[in-house]
């Protein structure tokens, strides 16, 4: 049995070498050596298939990423013109009342100073 190990360990150092390019194959290194097996053929699918789903998930979650942004971006909008109409429409309210009660005094600011600037009568 020692015999046939050795025999194993030897073609299996023969064909890793660099540019030996084979498949030692299976556990431990026993089994046959090709270039192209079933096992090698849907190792490289199940790669190729791994690839492109790391791809569209990648895909997947920028995209996510962009719409969550976007409705970010939205509801900031939404959020900034209600508080400027808020806003906007109290401090126009606040000038409307302000200008209308100086509206009533100016009359009688003016009665007050045109008595101010009249000549004093002599007595």
């Amino acid at each position: 049995m020692i015999k046939d190990e050795e025999s194993i360990v030897s073609s299996s150092d023969d064909s890793s070498g660099i540019g030996g390019g084979g498949n030692a194959g299976g556990a431990g290194g026993c089994g046959s050596v090709s270039t192209d097996t079933e096992g090698d053929r849907t190792n490289s699918k199940a790669t190729e298939s791994s690839f492109n789903l790391a791809r569209s998930e990648t895909r997947a979650v920028n995209r996510s990423k962009m719409l969550v942004i976007a409705a970010i971006v939205v509801a900031a909008g939404v959020v900034g013109g209600m508080v400027f109409h808020v806003i906007d429409s109290e401090e126009q309210h606040l000038f409307v009342a302000e200008v209308r009660n100086d509206m009533w005094l100016l009359p009688s600011s003016f009665l007050r100073d045109r008595q101010s600037m009249a000549p004093a009568e002599p007595t």
